[in-house]
């Protein structure tokens, strides 16, 4: 399938697309405007990359464009890449899917620089499974965060956000903590996850009646 999407800081936006004949060619008509194309299979069966125009991941940045203007008709080949899908399934811990959760595969050289840049999403169904679309082989990390209906991440919900191995993100010191996921052509052994539902805790710090500002609180488990 490809398309011309619209990128911005929330996602991106589908403009036009289509999917390829036989042959592997498209063509498809789009408004006026400055677009990035991108192309990969038509569902999350594929083993087919995605990717931009130029070549270049879905997780670029700034994303690769150009401009459609009225009466042109531009040509843009791609070479997409065989990659592997990911897949599993998140439970609570008494064994009920869990729902409200989004699961990001995330580039673990950019968690290292602090950039947490997903090559690959999945909202997890009602069933509690889930699948990315394909991303090139190589070493990932997996997280697991709530989200709505249509896949925005938000802070509150009914989970504590984790990574695969079972760390949770407000006990996160190290990215190099974080066991990593490492995926290979083609089909990989699915992943399961048993995740904490969460407890929120709030209040309010006073040193004499004065507001304490930058004060910090942690939970600690308490010796037996």
């Amino acid at each position: 399938c490809v398309g011309a999407v619209s990128v911005h800081d929330g996602g991106w936006n589908w403009i036009a697309g289509t999917s390829t004949d036989k042959v592997g060619n498209y063509r498809f008509v789009a408004p006026e405007g400055e677009y990035s194309l991108t192309a990969s299979g038509c569902d999350n069966s594929s083993d087919l990359v995605r990717a931009f125009q130029d070549g270049s991941p879905m997780w670029t940045e700034p994303a690769p464009t150009l401009r459609l203007t009225a009466g042109s008709n531009v040509a843009r080949d791609f070479q997409l890449h065989i990659g592997g899908r990911v897949e599993g399934s998140v439970l609570s811990t008494d064994g009920t899917p869990a729902v409200g959760v989004c699961v990001s595969v995330m580039d673990a050289d950019s968690m290292r620089k602090d950039q947490w840049r997903s090559v690959g999403w999945s909202r997890v169904e009602a069933d509690g499974s889930w699948r990315t679309e394909a991303v090139l082989p190589g070493e990932y990390l997996v997280h697991y965060s709530n989200c709505d209906q249509h896949g925005n991440w938000y802070e509150g919900g009914l989970w504590v956000p984790e990574f695969h191995d079972g760390l949770l993100q407000p006990l996160l010191n190290n990215v190099d903590d974080i066991d990593t996921v490492q995926v290979g052509v083609g089909a990989n052994p699915p992943l399961k996850a048993d995740l904490l539902r969460a407890a929120r805790v709030k209040g309010r710090i006073t040193n004499e009646g004065v507001p304490a500002g930058g004060a910090g609180m942690q939970a600690a488990v308490a010796p037996n």
